[in-house]
């Protein structure tokens, strides 16, 4: 058994767009994670007051939410490009999930937008953002999550590497690495 991660079209990022401070951003479905953001959104109001957090969900999962709380805006789903734009603006990404994904593309697509993940560890998410950003358990505490986008606030020299850190690693995760990653394993079975 061989393991070749996957890649992202990264046509439709610009690489031009300016961050939002204090921004934030959830893409996926709604019951990978949303609820738990939105139960922990009280506390990270309670660090950055001017958070923002827009969320994006596809179609076949729209979330079941009654009123959405301060600061929180629902997009619903947008185009990949529109999508990568907001990506683009966003500074975190709170992903506090407990679905079991073998490969996270959303992951993928943060780092090379410069959005610094802070995730639960699960299935695959340990590999995707690894040590260019922060994944801690899912069974931590909601105040676990909100600590690190708090330190994260008080030294933007470590942000900034955290950023950095991540899209230098994203571009590497193109189609045309992954395409010779496949030729030199078939090559290595061809007698």
């Amino acid at each position: 058994i061989e393991v070749i991660g996957n890649s992202i079209d990264r046509k439709t990022f610009t690489g031009k767009t300016k961050k939002v401070k204090d921004s934030f951003i959830y893409s996926s479905a709604a019951d990978r994670g949303l609820y738990r953001l939105l139960s922990m959104w009280p506390d990270v109001l309670l660090e950055v007051p001017d958070a923002t957090l827009n969320v994006f969900c596809p179609g076949y999962s729209q979330p079941n939410v009654e009123s959405w709380p301060k600061g929180v805006t629902y997009h619903g789903t947008v185009s990949q490009q529109e999508l990568h734009e907001w990506q683009e603006k966003s500074e975190y990404w709170l992903h506090p999930t407990d679905y079991e994904e073998t490969y996270c593309i959303t992951a993928l697509e943060m780092q090379y937008a410069k959005v610094i993940p802070v995730t639960t560890n699960v299935a695959a998410l340990n590999e995707v953002v690894g040590s260019r950003g922060y994944t801690l358990d899912s069974t931590e505490t909601n105040e676990a999550f909100v600590t690190i986008i708090k330190e994260l606030r008080r030294y933007p020299r470590i942000r900034e590497i955290y950023m950095n850190k991540g899209h230098q690693w994203a571009k590497q995760q193109s189609w045309n690495l992954r395409i010779l990653e496949w030729i030199k394993l078939l090559r290595q079975y061809e007698n």
